[in-house]
């Protein structure tokens, strides 16, 4: 499957946004930006599942498939961003693709996911981990990648100051051929802002 990345082009300097310390309290498939990689995976592995989609190898995507795995808390393809040259294998982006039937599951999922990233209370109390974080969307536009303007993306993003959580239902139209899926990522900003220059199209 041709994978494709998906960007929002935004200023991540000019607003008023959350603490950073929301930002690095979210986890995803259980992983936090940050931390070292080599916890979960070793280096054989890392540099196995090299995925290259950069201009320049100044960072490195690993891409794992899940999609024939039949653990539901897996997405189908799960993508972990680093600089190539970190021996400690820093987690600077995960993100995840899930492949999905219509535009209605895809929004189920996708708030499912939003909402479930809360920190707990003493009390039991639940609070959401982007509450203060400054909002955009959801903001339906023709996906880029679709000249034809048949392909649609609708685009949320959550910015903090170190980062950004970013949820996407994409709904290729039949004549590209591609599945439509959720794709879902938080962000280390200064990777994000490199990325929308560096990636390959």
């Amino acid at each position: 499957m041709k994978k494709v990345v998906i960007f929002i082009m935004v200023s991540l300097f000019s607003f008023n946004t959350a603490s950073a310390d929301s930002f690095n309290l979210i986890t995803l498939q259980g992983m936090k930006i940050g931390e070292s990689f080599i916890k979960y995976v070793d280096e054989a592995t890392i540099k196995g599942t090299n995925n290259p989609k950069y201009k320049n190898n100044k960072y490195s995507t690993s891409t794992f498939d899940f999609s024939s795995s039949n653990d539901p808390q897996y997405f189908d393809f799960l993508n972990i961003s680093y600089k190539t040259s970190d021996k400690d294998y820093k987690i600077l982006e995960i993100g995840g693709q899930d492949l999905i039937n219509n535009m209605d599951e895809c929004e189920t999922k996708r708030d499912d996911l939003l909402n479930s990233m809360v920190v707990k209370s003493h009390d039991g109390t639940e609070t959401s981990l982007l509450k203060n974080a400054k909002k955009t969307g959801p903001e339906t536009n023709n996906h880029p990648a679709d000249t034809s303007g048949k392909s649609k993306i609708t685009d949320i993003l959550y910015i903090f100051d170190t980062g950004t959580v970013h949820a996407s239902c994409v709904d290729w139209s039949e004549e590209t051929g591609y599945p439509d899926h959720l794709y879902f990522a938080i962000t280390e900003k200064k990777f994000m802002a490199w990325k929308q220059k560096n990636s390959k199209y």
